[in-house]
């Protein structure tokens, strides 16, 4: 077997990863990331090889809720009264008048 096939390899180019590469180790699933795959320079990859926890991105959005603000919502809402979709603030009544259905 060719030594290059049992280099370790960046999570995210799955390119190997060389003695001479700025990584990062996620303190969780134990997987390596180029730094530059990352988008992060070398100066902060350096300053956060010496933290003692970090994470990936993977594993932060397993851990955490995060929820992108620009990301449409997947899910319609619904009226809590009939269940049937919203698709804007005004929703017609049960009596045939138009309800306002007050966003959360």
């Amino acid at each position: 077997m060719h030594k290059s096939n049992l280099r370790e390899k960046c999570e995210l180019c799955q390119k190997p990863i060389y003695i001479h590469d700025i990584i990062l180790c996620c303190n969780l699933d134990q997987k390596s990331y180029h730094a530059k795959c990352l988008k992060i320079d070398t100066d902060t990859a350096l300053e956060l090889q010496n933290l003692e926890d970090w994470f990936c991105p993977v594993c932060i959005e397993k851990i955490l809720p995060i929820y992108i603000v620009d990301q449409p919502p997947s899910d319609p809402e619904f009226c809590r009264s009939c269940n049937k979709s919203i698709s804007s603030r005004r929703h017609p009544g049960h009596n045939g008048h138009s309800a306002l259905i007050p966003l959360l």
